[in-house]
Protein backbone atom coordinates (compact mmCIF):
# COMPACT_ATOMS: atom_id res chain seq x y z
CA UNK A 1 0.00 0.00 0.00
CA UNK A 2 2.55 2.30 0.89
CA UNK A 3 4.63 1.74 -2.46
CA UNK A 4 1.16 2.75 -4.48
CA UNK A 5 0.77 5.60 -2.01
CA UNK A 6 4.06 7.15 -2.87
CA UNK A 7 3.59 5.93 -6.55
CA UNK A 8 0.37 8.27 -6.67
CA UNK A 9 1.97 11.34 -4.77
CA UNK A 10 5.05 11.17 -6.86
CA UNK A 11 2.58 10.98 -10.14
CA UNK A 12 2.51 13.73 -12.84
CA UNK A 13 -1.14 13.45 -12.45
CA UNK A 14 -0.06 15.15 -8.78
CA UNK A 15 2.13 17.63 -10.25
CA UNK A 16 1.63 20.86 -7.81
CA UNK A 17 -1.31 19.64 -6.34
CA UNK A 18 -1.87 18.98 -2.36
CA UNK A 19 -5.31 17.25 -2.59
CA UNK A 20 -5.79 14.08 -4.76
CA UNK A 21 -9.44 14.18 -6.85
CA UNK A 22 -10.82 11.36 -8.15
CA UNK A 23 -9.74 12.65 -11.76
CA UNK A 24 -6.24 12.51 -9.83
CA UNK A 25 -6.37 9.25 -9.49
CA UNK A 26 -7.59 7.82 -12.47
CA UNK A 27 -5.11 9.21 -14.23
CA UNK A 28 -1.98 7.97 -11.62
CA UNK A 29 -3.83 4.65 -11.95
CA UNK A 30 -3.52 4.51 -16.18
CA UNK A 31 0.28 5.87 -15.33
CA UNK A 32 0.86 2.63 -12.99
CA UNK A 33 -0.81 0.34 -15.24
CA UNK A 34 1.87 1.48 -18.50
CA UNK A 35 4.69 1.28 -16.17
CA UNK A 36 3.53 -2.07 -14.55
CA UNK A 37 1.72 -3.91 -17.31
CA UNK A 38 3.37 -2.29 -20.65
CA UNK A 39 -0.29 -1.23 -21.36
CA UNK A 40 -1.74 2.52 -21.65
CA UNK A 41 -4.80 3.64 -20.81
CA UNK A 42 -6.59 6.47 -23.15
CA UNK A 43 -9.90 8.87 -21.81
CA UNK A 44 -12.32 8.38 -24.54
CA UNK A 45 -15.16 9.84 -22.67
CA UNK A 46 -15.64 11.47 -19.65
CA UNK A 47 -16.32 8.01 -18.05
CA UNK A 48 -14.93 5.56 -20.40
CA UNK A 49 -11.20 4.62 -20.56
CA UNK A 50 -10.08 2.34 -23.60
CA UNK A 51 -7.05 -0.18 -22.98
CA UNK A 52 -4.73 0.11 -25.58
CA UNK A 53 -2.04 -3.07 -26.37
CA UNK A 54 1.13 -2.29 -29.01
CA UNK A 55 -1.26 0.44 -30.55
CA UNK A 56 -4.24 -1.74 -30.57
CA UNK A 57 -7.45 -1.37 -28.21
CA UNK A 58 -7.88 -4.73 -26.10
CA UNK A 59 -10.28 -3.41 -23.89
CA UNK A 60 -12.82 -0.74 -22.16
CA UNK A 61 -13.01 0.90 -18.90
CA UNK A 62 -16.28 2.39 -17.75
CA UNK A 63 -16.36 4.03 -14.31
CA UNK A 64 -19.41 4.44 -12.75
CA UNK A 65 -17.96 6.01 -10.16
CA UNK A 66 -20.77 8.52 -7.61
CA UNK A 67 -23.49 8.08 -5.78
CA UNK A 68 -26.83 8.68 -7.07
CA UNK A 69 -30.54 7.96 -6.36
CA UNK A 70 -31.48 4.22 -6.37
CA UNK A 71 -27.67 3.22 -7.15
CA UNK A 72 -26.33 -0.49 -5.65
CA UNK A 73 -24.49 0.84 -2.50
CA UNK A 74 -20.72 -0.70 -1.97
CA UNK A 75 -18.17 -0.60 -4.41
CA UNK A 76 -17.47 -3.92 -7.52
CA UNK A 77 -16.21 -4.52 -10.40
CA UNK A 78 -18.20 -6.80 -13.44
CA UNK A 79 -16.51 -8.07 -16.53
CA UNK A 80 -19.64 -7.32 -19.01
CA UNK A 81 -17.34 -8.94 -22.25
CA UNK A 82 -14.26 -10.87 -22.62
CA UNK A 83 -14.12 -12.97 -25.85
CA UNK A 84 -10.25 -12.92 -25.85
CA UNK A 85 -10.54 -9.57 -28.71
CA UNK A 86 -11.91 -6.87 -26.40
CA UNK A 87 -13.01 -6.88 -23.00
CA UNK A 88 -15.37 -4.32 -21.49
CA UNK A 89 -15.40 -4.07 -17.64
CA UNK A 90 -17.40 -1.77 -15.29
CA UNK A 91 -15.90 -0.19 -12.35
CA UNK A 92 -19.08 0.63 -10.19
CA UNK A 93 -17.78 2.87 -6.98
CA UNK A 94 -20.29 5.46 -4.76
CA UNK A 95 -17.87 8.55 -4.14
CA UNK A 96 -19.20 11.95 -3.07
CA UNK A 97 -19.69 14.03 -5.48
CA UNK A 98 -16.52 16.77 -4.72
CA UNK A 99 -17.27 20.28 -3.70
CA UNK A 100 -15.27 22.45 -2.44
CA UNK A 101 -17.56 23.87 0.03
CA UNK A 102 -18.14 20.41 1.71
CA UNK A 103 -15.25 18.49 3.29
CA UNK A 104 -15.10 14.68 2.53
CA UNK A 105 -13.72 14.02 5.67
Amino acid sequence: KQWYQRRVRGSRAMEGRERCTVQDSLEGIAEIAGERLGVKLEKEEEDCWVIVDQGRSVGSVYCDLYTRPNKTPGARTYTIQSDGQHSIALIHCNFSPYSALIPLL
